[in-house]
């Protein structure tokens, strides 16, 4: 597999520190895989990288040196959510699983944002319309569970904001604070055990 080979090449010029690493072989692959990253003009980052770790598993999945539940793409990036709506009159609810390779998270707050405090609010119920099957009503909670958290957590900072005065989106320029290490049941992230909630171990 042509991806395969040039992720492996560039993850191995990385590890050696005695000369500079050379990305070219890596980002012509992946060009030629999607013609929206051709040329040399400027493009998002997260795009670019949520676009890799697909065709990356597209071509390892068609390839038979891969069991599909031993991906690498599945093992290190693919996240299960749970999110269940709660009728706010009859209480009857409904689950729909959804796969992540990334969260999406909005930045918040005065002055610095705080990452711990980011993810508390992205995985915090809250009140949306929503049409119930049993009831009629249109009033739901959303509830969010991690089903499954993947070995590296990608999250992508919602930066850019529409100004609808300007029409135009304006770039959020705060900093954020990251700590060392991240404890997803300190930022109140709910795990699914099939049952009820349960805190991440």
């Amino acid at each position: 597999p042509e991806l395969l080979a040039c992720t492996t090449d560039v993850l191995r010029q990385l590890a050696d520190r005695s000369s500079p690493s050379d990305p070219t072989r890596f980002r012509e692959a992946v060009a030629r895989l999607s013609p929206a990253f051709r040329g040399w003009g400027q493009q998002d980052a997260h795009e670019f990288f949520l676009e890799f770790l697909s065709l990356l598993h597209d071509e390892m999945s068609t390839s038979h040196c891969f069991r599909w539940a031993a991906l690498p793409t599945l093992a290190h990036f693919h996240s299960q959510v749970l999110k269940r709506l709660t009728c706010i009159e009859c209480c009857v609810h409904r689950d729909v699983k959804e796969f992540f390779r990334d969260f999406s998270i909005d930045l918040q707050g005065e002055g610095r944002c705080d990452l711990p405090s980011m993810l508390r609010t992205y995985f915090s119920g809250e009140q949306i319309t929503a049409k119930c099957e049993a009831c009629g009503s249109d009033t739901a909670y959303l509830s969010k569970y991690l089903v499954s958290a993947p070995r590296v957590l990608v999250l992508h900072l919602k930066r850019f904001v529409p100004d609808l005065l300007l029409r135009r989106y304006t770039k959020n320029v705060k900093d954020v604070v990251a700590p060392m290490e991240l404890d997803l049941g300190t930022c109140g992230v709910k795990y699914w055990d099939g049952a009820e909630a349960a805190q991440p171990p």
